[in-house]
């Protein structure tokens, strides 16, 4: 199996709601122009879907397009996998909720309640999320099977 396929379906293992966060943090670094562009949630996770399943007919390309992905996602996750991650962005939203409400700014104080309402919630789904991701690199995206796999094996 193809390693892109392979990432695509971790991606699709996710609800909507996570797999948007995630396509938002990644779009800043993408290099597919139409990522810039997406007008919406659905489009842009629509655009990631298509970078993970365009038909490529060299494996090396392949290859190449895998380790930047991991390096993309890999950052994408970083202080978002673990338990202290999670405990600094709760302290920074909250903080920046706190502000928020002794300036009276209603529509930021609504999406950092938000963002603390389901912070459990998020938090359990991301670190979640990424422990599935270490398994697969770990497992089946290591340098050396790629190797093999660019090499047609």
């Amino acid at each position: 199996m193809s390693p892109l396929k392979l990432i695509h379906d971790w991606f699709l293992q996710e609800d909507d709601a996570t797999r948007s966060e995630l396509v938002h943090l990644a779009a800043a670094y993408h290099p597919t122009a139409s990522m810039d562009a997406a007008m919406d949630d659905a489009e842009l996770i629509t655009l990631f879907e298509a970078y993970l399943t365009e038909e490529i007919p060299s494996k090396k390309e392949v290859v190449q397009r895998v380790f930047f992905i991991k390096s993309l996602l890999e950052a994408c996750l970083f202080g978002r996998d673990t338990e202290e991650g999670w405990e600094v962005s709760k302290r920074r939203n909250a903080y920046i909720h706190e502000r928020a409400t002794q300036r009276e700014s209603e529509s930021l104080t609504q999406i950092y309640d938000k963002f603390l309402e389901t912070f459990d919630e998020r938090k359990a789904k991301w670190i979640a999320w990424s422990a599935q991701w270490q398994e697969l690199v770990n497992d089946k995206l290591r340098y050396d099977n790629l190797y093999y796999y660019g090499l047609g094996f």
